[in-house]
């Protein structure tokens, strides 16, 4: 909870933006960023505090790249919640250091995976048709090459490749992994070998296009909004340009779950074989993993059950590229 000096000195930034008296705050999370409905006497918003200092600049301006985006994705007809305000302003509130704030429209409704385990199989099959088409037509905005996305510093559009990307995030993760005591350094040697050697047998092939990839669909980013059943995409902050089969390593984890007439939906209606993506995917999971481990949730937020399930995850999923 936060004190009453902070929640004061907060109504008084975000009145300005706002143009409204607002009469309450809460706090409903606070994994990456610190995330609260702000209720005004007209309406409700979603705000998001950046309270973990950011590692770089692209990292820095994640709110302003959303902001981007939405505008980008609405004009195409593409349902993202608006972004109101954002900013990458660092700042003092009450006694609480903020490198930045996003203001969005509140989206009524549910995610999907609060329906999820509810729905009939009819209906989960209708959700997803709906976002197949929504994900291949993200997937149809071309970028130019590069592994980010920043619209306040376009120097950072052009300074990495996709494939340089996935691979010195990897790299890092590789080296954050030696230094943690759970983890077999054979397994990561092996990890090592046999990622990077297919990694440059695909190159060819993952440097032809580069698209817009959300990189974080899970079901808790999708919301079925009340009254119309639109799907919206939301979190749009770690969107980079590359490779947009990437995505569906998500979807394939958080929808399909190896239900066959899933796929088959969802190869239907997205216009893709899963089956010939094979070993593209397992390599995106091995990279999703090592990611995490190098900069993302699990470098930030470790614990030993998280890296003894991260070491047997990395086990198989060599075993499966070894088994293709």
């Amino acid at each position: 909870m936060y004190s009453t000096e902070f929640a004061d000195k907060l109504i008084e930034c975000l009145t300005p933006i706002l143009e409204d008296t607002v009469t309450s705050i809460s706090k409903i999370g606070d994994t990456v960023n610190d995330t609260l409905v702000i209720t005004t006497k007209s309406d409700q918003n979603l705000l998001k505090l950046m309270t973990r200092k950011p590692g770089n600049p692209t990292e820095q301006d994640r709110f302003l790249k959303c902001q981007y985006l939405a505008k980008l994705l609405r004009n195409r007809g593409i349902h993202v919640p608006e972004v109101i305000y954002a900013d990458n302003t660092e700042r003092l509130i009450s006694t609480q250091k903020i490198y930045g704030m996003q203001l969005t429209e509140w989206i009524e409704g549910k995610t999907i995976e609060q329906l999820w385990d509810q729905c009939s199989l009819s209906v989960k099959g209708e959700l997803l048709m709906k976002l197949a088409k929504m994900v291949a037509t993200i997937h149809q905005v071309e970028l130019n090459q590069s592994g980010m996305i920043d619209p306040v510093r376009p120097e950072f559009n052009t300074s990495t490749s996709w494939v340089d990307y996935i691979t010195n995030t990897a790299r890092v993760g590789i080296s954050s992994l030696m230094e943690n005591p759970i983890i077999d350094n054979a397994l990561l040697a092996e990890v090592e070998y046999i990622y990077f050697t297919r990694l440059e047998i695909l190159q060819p092939e993952l440097d032809k296009t580069c698209r817009l990839i959300h990189s974080d669909l899970n079901q808790q980013n999708v919301i079925v909004a009340e009254g119309s059943n639109e799907l919206y995409l939301v979190d749009w902050e770690w969107a980079k340009g590359g490779d947009p089969y990437y995505d569906l390593i998500s979807i394939d984890e958080e929808f399909l779950s190896n239900n066959l007439e899933f796929r088959q939906l969802w190869e239907e209606e997205y216009g893709i074989d899963l089956q010939s993506l094979q070993e593209r995917l397992l390599l995106y999971q091995i990279h999703g993993i090592l990611a995490s481990c190098g900069h993302g949730y699990l470098y930030h937020n470790p614990s030993e059950e998280s890296f003894k399930s991260v070491e047997k995850q990395l086990r198989e999923l060599v075993q499966q590229l070894q088994d293709i």
